[in-house]
């Protein structure tokens, strides 16, 4: 009967413990790694939970696959983030017949790349494919930082996959003027929602998690603390950047003590978008109801909104656009939470009306004015 052996051995060399793995594959124990502890009992725990994060450094060890869905459960993201990681590795690495089968010291900056082309063959859009890789380089970049896998695979260039080919739209000033004017609709929160959505450029995340205490009208901004997922509740918001106060706009100030006179939650604790149970805002799916009934009532059908790709988040893409058209770029990335022109970009975008407003600029700056005519144009 084959002797039972230990998933690690512990040997001391001076004074500090070191570590070796059992691989039952190669039959033979791993290269030896330090634990830094130089008490046996302290060794043997830093040691267990060495093996448990993938200390794994020999040929025949576990699959890439497992290793980086490892190191996505236990790190300190959010539930979200980490709930999403797990089924994108999980479902379409393992679809890859190469990168399925490779152990996580054979992983090379080519087989990143070979995976990239397999997905994008699948069918998978770039943002989904980027998205793919964004999980796994952390991974790979932690088992290269310990010592697990000899060279960093992701230290080569890593193609990027466009992923502009179908852009959010956005509305145009008209029709948030058309959505601003619209009388109460029969679920009272959808236009409040909407129009602070657009008008405020709130993620949907901070929108659930608005709070009649974060409306600060003696000072005339909403304050952007918090932002809610059903995963992990009230966070922090997505960036550190996202953190920010934006103005209250007239509209936005009218819609919500609207909905703060038909609301049955108004202490300064409640959700300012809530649902019947008082300890949580509205649902997920609140978005897309009020986003698309409000649009069916200005006449943008769903035909229309996927051909102009409108989409909930392209609330944020109006708010944008239109403040772009009338602001510096610095003041709407304050209040987006954009911190580079880039970012900005990729959200706002000339329309024809903002190509209107630059003629009629631009020919003022043209013409010759007659003297002693102060008259500004």
């Amino acid at each position: 009967m084959p002797r039972k052996r230990s998933p690690f051995s512990l040997l001391k060399r001076g004074d500090t413990f070191y570590v070796r793995v059992w691989d039952p594959e190669s039959k033979k124990y791993s290269t030896a790694r330090s634990t830094g502890m130089t008490e046996r009992r302290a060794a043997a725990i830093k040691a267990a939970k060495m093996v448990e994060e993938g200390l794994t450094p020999t040929k025949g060890q576990p699959l890439a696959v497992d290793y980086i869905l490892e190191r996505i459960n236990t790190s300190g993201t959010s539930g979200k983030y980490r709930k999403d990681g797990v089924q994108y590795i999980d479902k379409y690495c393992r679809m890859s017949p190469e990168f399925s089968r490779l152990k996580l010291p054979d992983v090379q900056n080519k087989h990143l790349n070979r995976l990239v082309d397999f997905l994008k063959n699948q069918g998978l859009s770039g943002r989904t494919v980027n998205r793919i890789i964004s999980y796994i380089k952390p991974a790979m970049k932690a088992a290269y930082m310990r010592g697990y896998i000899a060279k960093d695979p992701t230290a080569g260039k890593v193609e990027k996959l466009n992923e502009n080919s179908m852009k959010r739209g956005s509305l145009s000033a008209d029709e948030i003027r058309q959505i601003i004017a619209m009388p109460p609709m029969g679920d009272k929160r959808f236009k409040p929602y909407m129009v602070t959505a657009i008008l405020t450029g709130m993620r949907k995340g901070e929108l659930r998690a608005l709070r009649w205490m974060d409306i600060d009208t003696a000072r005339g901004v909403i304050r952007i603390r918090q932002s809610y997922t059903d995963v992990d509740g009230l966070t922090k918001p997505k960036t550190e950047e996202s953190a920010r106060e934006v103005p209250i706009l007239q509209p936005v100030r009218d819609s919500l003590d609207e909905l703060r006179n038909d609301s049955p939650y108004t202490d300064r604790e409640d959700f300012v978008f809530y649902q019947a149970n008082r300890g949580t805002p509205c649902p997920a799916h609140f978005t897309d109801k009020a986003f698309n009934a409000t649009l069916d009532a200005v006449g943008i059908d769903g035909k229309e909104r996927k051909r102009r790709h409108l989409v909930p988040h392209s609330t944020r893409h109006s708010f944008i656009t239109f403040c772009r058209a009338l602001l510096p770029d610095f003041i709407t990335g304050g209040m987006s939470g954009h911190t580079t022109a880039q970012m900005i970009d990729n959200y706002g975008r000339p329309t024809a009306e903002h190509f209107r407003t630059a003629r009629d600029v631009l020919n003022a700056a043209l013409t010759v004015k007659p003297e002693g005519d102060k008259q500004i144009h």
